[in-house]
């Protein structure tokens, strides 16, 4: 197990957002708040988003991702929350299946395989932790902000 206090910075709990058959886990100071999924308005959408929503007076995009962590640009079937999440210059929303929390000492956390790390890839841990029915679970250990500026590369490459 290592230490990864830097990346959860005390946080006690950890929120799981599930999309696309595979799981990120992020500090849950990162995510602000969860919408539903007809709260967003797919003729407003931004640049490849599936559509927008507005919160607090502001039209914040709503990105949808596959298990690989690439954009999606259409709503995927079985995605019925959207999960505000907040990175240092701003707020976005990502669509998932479900939101959940867990305590950070019930999970150990691991370093990414190299074949995991990458560039572009949004990744800073795994994460092994026991459902209620002490069944094992692997998460990916992510942030607002890598997850946004993942984002925004894959923008940024597809507009090139």
């Amino acid at each position: 197990m290592i230490d990864v206090t830097e990346y959860v910075q005390d946080e006690c709990y950890i929120t799981s957002l599930i999309m696309s058959r595979c799981e990120l886990l992020l500090p849950q100071s990162d995510v602000i708040s969860v919408q539903s999924i007809y709260d967003i308005d797919t003729s407003r959408p931004h640049t490849m988003s599936v559509g927008s929503i507005k919160f607090r007076g502001r039209l914040l995009p709503v990105y949808a991702l596959s298990s690989e962590l690439t954009l999606l640009l259409k709503i995927p079937d079985k995605h019925a929350q959207c999960a505000l999440v907040k990175y240092r210059d701003g707020e976005y929303f990502l669509l998932c299946e479900g939101v959940s929390n867990y305590q950070t000492n019930q999970i150990s956390f691991h370093d990414l395989p190299v074949c995991m790390k990458t560039d572009t890839m949004p990744l800073t841990h795994l994460a092994l932790y026991k459902l209620g029915d002490n069944t094992e679970q692997l998460g990916m250990m992510t942030n607002g902000d890598a997850l946004y500026y993942s984002l925004l590369n894959q923008l940024e490459v597809r507009h090139e």
